[in-house]
């Protein structure tokens, strides 16, 4: 349904925010119009020191640690 994804690309905006205003982490997102996806975060990693496996698990435990505080009903 399209109020659904609607509110769906709605997470992806109040994710980035909150991290930005953690100060942890800074992630990119985009809709991918000509496959009619809405936000959804695009990563491309380039650091120094290089990336391990426990430091990705670090981004996704804090994606999933804010899209927990994501109030649905007030988005949808």
């Amino acid at each position: 349904d399209e109020t659904w994804w609607k509110g769906m690309s709605k997470v992806t905006a109040f994710i980035k925010e909150q991290m930005v205003m953690n100060g942890n982490l800074m992630l990119g997102y985009s809709p991918l119009a000509s496959k009619n996806l809405g936000n959804f975060f695009r990563m491309v990693v380039t650091c120094q020191p290089l990336a391990t496996y426990e430091s990705m698990d670090f981004v996704l435990n804090e994606i999933e640690k804010i899209a927990r505080k994501f109030e649905f009903h007030d988005h949808f």
